[in-house]
């Protein structure tokens, strides 16, 4: 299996640090992809704890030490890339790793402030031949579904991301939850959210579980990756 834990650790984490990463330890996902990861002492903190629990693969991006970024670490060996052109304030707020059968973008995009991120990743997404899951703080949501007011910006964005095939993974797994990622997520996470392409689904992997880890603001994703074997390299990783 394949886990992915997507968790805002707002503001960098903080004094809350050791915490963040116990918890981490605890649940032992593949990849963790933490929002609002700050370039600072507490950051490097972080990296120090994720590598003693085996994150041996950590990317950053370039973000200034006091803005929120993202952070991604993996047990697996992957490539990194960032998106220096993805945005002329807030590039630092997206970053991708790539796997042999998919890719994984972290977002941390943000909120209530104009930028161009969405329409970067939906061109992104579009000319990549991967399939994506785009995971972590999108600062956004579906009007009167996710929350009962109509203050969330860039609802549009999200809807087309849902017309490329990129659908919400809760939404996905779990179809008899009324508001779905609504009123079961968003009132411990608003924001968070992971997006995975259906063609992903349907063509090499299923979704096995998702659910809210128990602490604020995180999400939990595991995959099943029908073509990992024992033989597979991937699948040697993974047990490891």
């Amino acid at each position: 299996m394949f886990t992915i834990l997507s968790w805002n650790i707002l503001q960098g984490g903080g004094s809350r640090a050791m915490q963040l990463l116990q918890h981490i330890g605890d649940l032992k996902p593949t990849v963790c992809i933490l929002s609002e990861f700050r370039n600072n002492d507490s950051g490097a903190a972080i990296r120090l704890g994720l590598l003693k629990h085996g994150y041996r693969h950590q990317f950053v991006t370039d973000a200034p030490r006091d803005e929120n970024s993202v952070l991604i670490a993996s047990l697996m060996a992957c490539s990194n890339q960032i998106h220096p052109l993805s945005d002329p304030v807030f590039s630092g707020s997206i970053l991708s790793v790539h796997f042999e059968v998919f890719s994984i973008m972290g977002v941390y995009l943000p909120h209530k402030k104009k930028h161009v991120l969405f329409d970067y990743i939906l061109k992104h997404v579009q000319q990549v031949e991967k399939p994506y899951i785009i995971a972590g703080d999108f600062n956004s949501g579906l009007n009167r579904i996710d929350q009962e007011g109509s203050s969330f910006w860039y609802e549009d964005k999200l809807k087309a991301l849902d017309a490329q095939g990129y659908k919400d993974a809760f939404r996905h797994k779990h179809l008899e939850a009324k508001n779905t990622a609504g009123t079961a997520i968003r009132e411990m996470a608003t924001g968070m959210i992971i997006r995975i392409c259906m063609n992903l689904c349907c063509r090499s992997c299923r979704i096995a579980d998702i659910f809210m880890t128990g602490e604020r603001q995180g999400i939990l994703i595991t995959l099943l990756c029908c073509s990992c074997s024992v033989e597979n390299e991937c699948h040697k990783q993974i047990i490891k």
